[in-house]
């Protein structure tokens, strides 16, 4: 109710003509409905003032027994108590009451919106897509075929496992030609709201590999890897778990990834500039590294997009390197590990 698209109109009602008092989030309370996410709302009818504070109690998102919840609510014990201005629910876009409810959280919230643009209206160009319809059991091996079925179980952060062999001529052509035979990026399809890194993605830059529904597909229009790996740092950053934990929905789908916000980049930096500084970057990391401090780097972004105009392009460049960076470290870690179990 408070932040699905379908009930904004519910919102509205509530908002605009009612003094919302109290919002209690508990979650599952009842063994016979698990799946329930309980909320309990407590308003007068009549306008409300500016200066009127909604009080926000929530029961913990992570405990899973519903017994355990119904407990605390009865003891009224809360993981969160929080207070926001009603009118700050009012200005949101569709109206949507942030999981976040405190007022320096949406504050945050409102930094990372006024820089960014949603992911499908990116000026760098972004597709996004779902796998196949059906079940994965279904579908034939051939011995000569060379594409590979991505599973949720193989995605983690910066990692992508082989996949299971599958026939290309059972796949769907238009997602065969527009998608799977691209450098892309997967993110699995989170429909648990007690999971706490929302976003679970990373790059495949292979050109052979498909997916089921579970599995959501971003491919760059262009086919640019490093606009594919400059986005899949920001997807998996803690910048942005922050904002899709504050807009928390039980499914991750194609309509919530749309509306992501993607930091606006400038492109406007001499590409030699940018080749300079790029190398600059990354002795920068290797000396964060080699000191375990992270201040360099730091300064490096912050004095990059302090310029008139901001060299965004530069931190771009940068974000792209380091997701790269991160995705060798994790296949060496993989390939170590694989050794040691021989």
């Amino acid at each position: 109710m408070l932040r699905k698209d379908e009930l904004i109109y519910l919102r509205q009602f509530l908002l605009f003509t009612t003094k919302v008092a109290e919002l209690v989030e508990t979650g599952p309370l009842f063994k016979e409905v698990r799946d329930t996410w309980c909320l309990i709302l407590l308003v007068s009818k009549g306008q409300t003032i500016e200066a009127h504070e909604i009080r926000h109690k929530q029961i913990s998102r992570f405990i899973v027994s519903s017994e355990e919840r119904l407990e605390l609510f009865g003891q009224q014990i809360w993981s969160r108590d929080t207070f926001t201005l009603q009118r700050s629910w009012k200005t949101r876009q569709n109206l949507v009451v942030g999981y976040l409810a405190s007022q320096k959280e949406q504050a945050i919230i409102d930094v990372i919106e006024k820089c960014s643009t949603p992911l499908s209206m990116s000026d760098i160009g972004f597709d996004i897509s779902r796998g196949e319809e059906g079940s994965k059991f279904t579908f034939a091996i051939k011995s000569e075929d060379h594409f590979r079925m991505v599973l949720p179980e193989q995605i983690e952060r910066y990692w992508v496992d082989d996949g299971v062999p599958i026939s290309y001529e059972i796949l769907s052509p238009g997602k065969l030609q527009n998608y799977y035979k691209h450098p892309k990026i997967w993110v699995i399809r989170i429909q648990k709201l007690r999971w706490s890194q929302r976003i679970v993605a990373s790059i495949d830059i292979r050109a052979n590999s498909g997916s089921m529904k579970t599995l959501q597909i971003i491919v760059s229009r262009n086919d640019d890897q490093q606009n594919l790996f400059f986005l899949s740092a920001i997807l998996v950053s803690r910048v942005m778990n922050f904002y899709c934990t504050n807009f928390l929905v039980d499914d991750l789908n194609q309509s919530y990834l749309e509306r992501l916000p993607i930091r606006r980049i400038n492109f406007t930096t001499l590409p030699q500039e940018r080749i300079y500084y790029l190398e600059k970057a990354k002795n920068l990391y290797d000396y964060c590294l080699s000191k375990d401090d992270q201040a360099c780097v730091l300064g490096f972004v912050d004095h990059h997009l302090s310029k008139e105009p901001e060299e965004s392009d530069v931190v771009h460049d940068l974000l792209a390197f380091l997701a790269e960076e991160m995705i060798r470290l994790n296949k060496t870690l993989y390939c170590q590990v694989s050794r040691e179990q021989i």
